[in-house]
């Protein structure tokens, strides 16, 4: 508040001139208290300080401005006082104290009225306006321009500012008076584009300025903008350039108006947007290829509007991905695509994006998707700001884990059966870490194998584990896998493990390389073969020697031949080829007479001991010479190197001394006798199979003559064993031209009533004529030929007997050999049926050797076939000393006497003995007996006495084809059966 002294004063009654002078005292004051009022509410600081520079009056606006206390407001005050109290709050330029507050003190003291600007420190301007007072004081009035300062140099920048723009931007700007269209304004790019200065452009009309085409052209668009509603236009034209370019260019007229809304300016602005056109065309080329880049990409790509949180891209992978076509998704918020708990999680993890600050955020988590159930995956949310750093979009790109964790898990699972694989597979497994060679894992079979528990080996290398020796070893095979390169290698050689045992084993080694292709773990898989070594030792000692001998075998016998061959070829420069040479070997096939008959007579397992002992005497007798068995009763020998064949004779004959005798097998006595057929190198074979054919072939002679002996080749053996190759290549190529025919020959009952025939096979050779069973059966056996003589005899003896009008029985011959090859049985069913025959009519006929070997078989083809309904006949009974035991094995339907004995009856008592004892045998077990090769009325009178069932015989009638006795197959009469007897 500003204080003066208040003097009072009398009222008077009457007007005086004292009066009066109160009154204009008092319209003083009165119009003091209105300064006073007027000069405190005054928005501007004021002050009057008289001569002395002394404070008469100021305002609180003052005060304020000058920050004064009330004790530096009251009149009296010095001005320097106030100077530095303004000083101390800050009001104050960047000076000294003393110099501020001098100058100051001289600019107040000034006679001259001035103005002057004031920077306050906290950055207001005042101004000062000081009016100095006649008698020596002066008045000073403060006013803060600062927002006046600060909108006038606004405003002058601005215009600075938008000058230097206009006239600046590439576009053409040009203003004229709407009035009379005369130009007022042309920026820089104007003069460019017209080719004429601003200068020469203001005050001036198009007309003035260009050619008439271009200047009404100018004024149609004056025109048009003067009469639109909105007060713009806008045209889009092309424009030929000073260089004959065509350019593109748009032009914008806008209206602006006065105070009261009339055209007072037009407002034309002109840009060349041909380099524009062409961006805008290769944005929206690069903005394609980017859409289709995005849209084609594998990843899942999704954009969200940051304010509305909707969709404005979903590529095709994040369509797949969801499961629903990407226009269901498009243009929505989350809340509108997924479930509401779903919704609400995306909304979480897209804020904690926004709120981050972050480029980029990552978070792992499962994703209820609308079409493809629940997935998992990663998403990488990026936040796209504009210039200002406000986020504008939200990016967000997911990978699909959902199969990879799948799959990890199953990786998990597989990893896990592995292990529990690993840990109980048979094999010993171990794995070393290459770097320290220790072990890191080992399963169970490998701490069976090693025989110690397999924390003492685990993190160990090999040296802390095995011995020395066996260390060493195990580095070296490491080292030969490192240095070859090699993926895998496979070791087999012998180990003593930590527990002292020698086993033989195979050890797979394999590499393991990592990123780099550097060996990072050997995987090592042991497979204890230490049984398999000793049975493998077992097997090869088997595969070349003969399990119930222990001698060689045939494959032994073959390599010991060849290298006899290499010996001599070595040993002599050439062969004379005389029959015997002094350097010489001879090859001896050796067979024990009449095994097949102790072995079925006496069992297999006493025929088995016999060859035992027939072996030890043959090796005992050997005397450096080969001995090999080559299967059943034969045997082989190759002599030592020597003159021959008295080194072949002398080996001979020692072995008829040291083996040829009585030997006792399980209390039974038994006959060892041998027969020996010798060949000799080279006279008898320059090669392994002729030689050893030749000694078979010598064996054969010797048997042929009588057994218990032997023979040495000879040619007259080569001639015959040709011969009897020809005669088997022959009588295939008989067999192919149907050269096989049947004779038939009755059979009848001792008062003459035929009752069948008994087939017999001949063949009738081309050369040599009508050729008798005897001469090629032998050789049809050896060469196998006999079975499909056999079926063919077989099927047409049944397709013949089946056409006749008497039902007489067929009788024919089985060959042994029958029964070790095919099916029998079958083979009898389907013929039977083939050809209609009734299997009662059917006798089958074997001999004893046909149940020689294997017995048990050979009656269970006897068994099915009598199952048929067929006869089973035993042929030839007697010759054999087994007859009697297979009579027991098998109830047999008739006994046929052997033709030997028949022919002796006049001649031998024995053989009369044997017939009769043959016939008692038969009536005893209630079997017919047949007799064959009856030719005498004195045979057929002895047999008849002793009551013999059935004669067949020359006497009865010869073997001849069927149509000689096609009345016999015709008529029914006994009367004719019995002239034939007579006949």
């Amino acid at each position: 508040m500003v204080k003066r002294q208040n003097p009072g004063g009398a009222a008077e009654s009457r007007p005086s001139t004292k009066d009066r002078c109160a009154r204009t005292v008092s319209d003083v004051y009165a119009k003091l208290g209105v300064l006073e009022t007027a000069i405190e509410h005054l928005h501007q600081g004021f002050c009057v300080f008289d001569r002395e520079l002394r404070l008469v009056q100021c305002n609180s606006r003052y005060a304020q401005m000058h920050g004064l206390p009330p004790e530096l407001t009251r009149p009296g005050t010095p001005l320097r006082l106030v100077l530095e109290r303004r000083f101390e709050v800050g009001h104050n330029p960047s000076r000294d104290r003393e110099e501020c507050i001098r100058l100051w003190m001289e600019g107040a003291g000034s006679s001259k009225p001035s103005k002057t600007m004031i920077h306050f420190n906290d950055g207001s301007i005042v101004c000062r306006d000081h009016q100095p007072l006649s008698d020596g004081g002066f008045v000073s009035i403060f006013e803060d321009v600062t927002e006046g300062l600060q909108t006038a140099n606004e405003l002058d920048r601005t215009k600075n500012f938008l000058d230097t723009v206009v006239d600046n931007i590439p576009a053409v700007v040009m203003v004229k008076d709407a009035r009379d269209l005369r130009y007022v304004f042309a920026n820089r790019s104007a003069e460019r584009y017209l080719g004429r200065s601003r200068a020469a452009m203001i005050g001036r009309t198009a007309a003035e300025l260009f050619g008439k085409e271009d200047a009404d052209k100018v004024a149609a668009r004056d025109e048009a903008v003067l009469r639109s509603e909105k007060g713009r236009t806008f045209q889009e034209y092309a424009v030929e350039g000073q260089n004959g370019e065509t350019r593109s260019c748009t032009s914008r007229r806008v209206l602006m108006n006065d105070r009261d809304g009339r055209p007072r300016y037009i407002l034309l602005v002109v840009e060349d947007v041909t380099e524009q056109l062409k961006t805008e065309k290769e944005l929206d080329r690069t903005q394609s290829f980017l859409d289709k880049m995005i849209d084609n990409i594998p990843a899942i790509v999704l954009v969200k509007d940051v304010r509305e949180r909707r969709y404005s891209l979903i590529n095709r992978a994040a369509e797949s991905f969801f499961g629903v076509p990407r226009a269901e998704m498009m243009g929505k918020n989350c809340h509108e695509v997924f479930s509401q708990e779903e919704a609400v999680a995306i909304m979480v993890r897209d804020d904690v994006a926004l709120l981050s600050g972050d480029e980029v955020t990552v978070s792992q988590n499962s994703l209820d998707t609308p079409g493809n159930g629940v997935r998992q995956v990663t998403a990488k949310r990026l936040v796209l700001r504009d210039e200002t750093g406000k986020p504008q979009s939200l990016v967000q790109v997911l990978e699909d884990h959902t199969e990879r964790l799948a799959t990890q898990a199953e990786l998990d699972r597989a990893r896990n059966f592995l292990d529990v694989v690993i840990e109980n597979i048979p094999t010993a497994i171990l794995v070393k870490d290459v770097r320290n060679g220790c072990h890191i894992v080992i399963n169970r079979a490998a701490e069976t194998f090693f025989g110690v528990p397999r924390e003492t080996m685990l993190n160990k290398a090999c040296h802390d584990v095995f011995r020395k020796e066996e260390a060493d070893a195990i580095q070296a095979r490491d080292r030969e896998v490192l240095e070859s390169g090699k993926e895998l290698a496979i070791h087999e050689h012998s180990m003593v493990t930590p527990a002292g045992e020698t086993r033989w084993v195979i050890a797979k080694r394999l590499r393991l390389n990592d990123a780099e292709g550097k060996a990072q773990f050997f995987v090592i898989a042991i497979d204890d073969v230490t049984e398999q070594k000793r049975s493998a030792e077992r097997i090869a000692f088997m595969a070349h020697h003969d399990t119930l001998t222990g001698l060689p075998n045939r494959a032994a016998f073959s390599e010991r031949l060849t290298l006899a061959f290499d010996e001599v070829s070595k040993s002599a420069e050439s062969f004379s080829g005389e029959s015997f040479s002094a350097e010489s070997f001879a090859v001896l096939c050796i067979d024990v007479d009449r095994f097949k008959e102790i072995n079925d007579v006496f069992g297999h397992a006493a025929g088995d001991e016999f060859l035992r002992t027939v072996s030890r005497r043959l090796s005992e007798a050997a005397d450096g010479s080969f001995l090999a068995r080559l299967g059943g009763d034969e045997f082989t020998m190759i002599t030592p190197a020597g003159p021959q064949p008295a080194t072949a004779e002398a080996l001979v004959r020692r072995l008829f001394d040291s083996v040829v005798g009585d030997v006792e097998i399980g209390g039974h006595q038994m006959r060892v006798s041998l027969s020996v057929g010798i060949s000799v190198f080279p006279a008898d074979g320059a090669d392994a199979s002729t030689l050893l054919s030749n000694a078979d072939a010598a064996l054969y002679r010797a048997k042929k003559e009588g057994r218990d002996t032997f023979r040495f080749f000879d040619a007259e053996m080569d001639r015959r064993t040709r011969e009897r190759h020809a005669l088997q290549h022959d009588l295939r190529a008989g067999i192919n031209r149907d050269e096989l025919v049947l004779h038939y020959q009755p059979q009848a009952r001792m008062k003459g009533e035929i009752i069948g025939f008994e087939a017999l096979i001949r063949w009738m050779h081309p050369k040599r004529g009508l050729i008798a069973p005897g001469n090629f059966i032998p050789a049809a056996e050896e060469n196998g030929l006999i079975v499909a003589i056999g079926e063919w005899t077989l099927r047409e003896a049944c397709r013949e007997a089946a056409s006749w009008e008497v039902p007489l029985q067929i009788a024919l011959n089985l060959s042994p050999v029958q029964f070790r090859y095919g099916d029998l049985p079958s083979l009898v069913h389907r013929v039977l049926l083939e050809t209609g025959l009734a299997p009662s009519r059917l006798e089958l006929e074997i001999t004893e050797s046909a149940l020689i070997g294997d017995f048990a078989r050979a009656v269970s083809i006897l068994r099915r076939l009598k199952a048929l309904g067929v006869k089973i006949a035993m042929d030839d009974f007697g010759t054999g000393y087994s007859s009697l035991s297979y009579l027991q094995s098998f109830p047999f339907d008739k006994i046929k006497i052997d033709r030997s004995f028949i022919m002796n009856l006049g001649d031998n008592p024995q053989s009369a003995t044997i017939v009769r004892a043959v016939i008692g045998l038969a009536r005893g077990l209630d079997l017919p007996v047949i007799a064959e090769g009856v030719e005498t009325q004195d045979q057929l009178a002895f047999l008849t006495n002793e009551s013999c069932d059935e004669v067949q015989g020359y006497l009865i009638g010869r073997p001849r084809p069927i149509n000689d006795y096609a009345r016999l197959t015709g008529a029914t009469t006994a009367v004719t059966h019995r002239a034939l007897l007579v006949g």
